[in-house]
């Protein structure tokens, strides 16, 4: 099975899923453990989705608050 189709069966809505990724790439991205050199961000995200490893409301919820820290024009 593929890695998309796994992480579809944890969250069902495609978009969710796609935002859920991206929030956690970003997490990633700010994280000042994370060593792991051999394997790409987003690749990662997608497995920690899979693998059930991420709390699809938490990081919807953080997405949220992240946004509400953009100042609008």
């Amino acid at each position: 099975m593929l890695l998309i189709e796994k992480c579809l069966e944890k969250i069902h809505n495609p978009f969710l899923m796609i935002a859920v990724a991206s929030q956690r790439v970003h997490e990633l991205s700010i994280d000042a453990s994370f060593s792991d050199i051999h394997k790409k961000k987003a690749l990662i995200a997608l497995e920690d989705i899979a693998n059930g490893n991420v709390d699809p409301q938490k990081t919807y919820q953080n997405i949220v608050d992240r946004l509400r820290k953009v100042p609008f024009l």
